[in-house]
């Protein structure tokens, strides 16, 4: 299985990164998508734009910016406040928030020095923004800073953070190849673990607050939270780009060689693995007793817990993005692609598909 032109692209840019130190990466990346439940919106960020799709019946609702601007591209997947605003950032170093509604911009917070590739997390009244340039940004629904100076990390920040509300700690990975762990209040390390490999993903917390990682050391790494001393992890084929999701015991999570694996959350071990027709980039979903993931080779696939593929469909682009759902369709973004988005019932039959006019 020979991977894409982009994907080897991509691994070398990653790669350049990682043995100079550049945290720069070039404006060619895959749509972020976000589901909305309140409005039943899908907000995808792809490009020159930010859109808001109805999530029923695929029709613009609006984008951002009216018309195409060079200047502004976006790739992070938006992040939705209490208040109604959507917040998202761009590979022109300003971080947006948009009303949810109509789409026109509300501030703009221009204190970063580099790309956002990440996705901001947003917990109650905070934002917390990681930037390509080392720094993790806390603002308020306002766009101020929040902290007396931002988080540093050794290496660009490319993942949105997770974060333990009952503790107020933050977890984020960076390309340093390390896992930290901040006061979500002030922005203060309590933690640092060094991994095998980088890890560019956002943690994975569960219930007792453990972290679970994929690394591009071949491995998913389960970490504790008061330290991060490893408790367990799991060899896989290929590099880990995306988390895995926790369905009950098990854990769900594809790997760049192509492989799909559901692993034992409890013991580390291996409970089914299957092999699709591609790499699996982005986090699987799970919906009514089905997991459904994307390849780069295009195609969604739906199957059930133990391992059996119910249906799989081309989508026409490559899935690089993890798929969202309303509780009645799935809906999948697609890179280099007619569609920028594609929906499915739980059945497999295509709904609706929707491509921007101009782009």
């Amino acid at each position: 299985m020979k991977p894409k032109r982009f994907l080897i692209l991509a691994i070398l840019i990653l790669s350049t990164i990682v043995l100079s130190g550049c945290s720069t990466f070039s404006a060619n990346s895959w749509p972020g998508i976000t589901f909305d439940p309140s409005s039943n919106r899908v907000f995808v960020a792809y490009n020159t734009g930010v859109f808001a799709v109805d999530a029923n019946s695929g029709t613009q609702v609006w984008r951002y910016p009216a018309e195409p601007d060079q200047n502004k591209t976006f790739f992070a997947s938006p992040a939705l406040t209490v208040d109604g605003k959507l917040i998202v950032g761009g590979y022109d170093n300003i971080l947006r928030a948009l009303d949810a509604g109509s789409g026109n911009e509300v501030w703009t917070f221009a204190g970063a020095s580099n790309r956002y590739i990440g996705s901001a997390a947003v917990v109650n009244e905070m934002i917390f923004a990681p930037n390509a340039d080392e720094r993790l940004y806390a603002l308020d629904l306002d766009g101020q800073p929040i902290w007396e100076r931002p988080f540093a990390a050794g290496q660009a920040l490319w993942a949105k953070p997770a974060i333990k509300e009952n503790n107020g700690v933050l977890y984020l990975t960076s390309l340093d190849k390390s896992v930290y762990a901040a006061e979500a209040e002030t922005g203060n390390q309590l933690w640092k673990k060094t991994l095998p490999g980088v890890s560019v993903g956002t943690p994975i917390l569960d219930e007792g607050g453990n972290l679970y990682l994929g690394t591009f050391a071949n491995q998913v790494i389960v970490l504790e939270p008061t330290q991060g001393n490893e408790l367990w992890k799991v060899e896989t084929n290929g590099w880990v780009w995306s988390s895995p999701i926790i369905v009950g015991d098990t854990l769900y999570f594809g790997d760049l060689e192509g492989f799909f694996y559901a692993v034992n959350r409890t013991t580390g071990n291996i409970e089914w693995q299957i092999q699709p027709d591609g790499h699996v980039i982005g986090a699987p979903l799970f919906l009514e007793d089905q997991i459904f993931f994307g390849t780069e080779s295009g195609t969604i696939y739906a199957v059930d817990l133990r391992g059996n593929i119910m249906w799989n469909r081309t989508a026409g682009g490559s899935i690089y993005s993890q798929p969202v759902s309303n509780g009645e369709l799935v809906i999948v973004a697609l890179h280099e692609a007619d569609n920028l988005l594609v929906a499915y019932d739980l059945n497999g039959n295509q709904q609706w598909s929707f491509a921007p006019a101009n782009q």
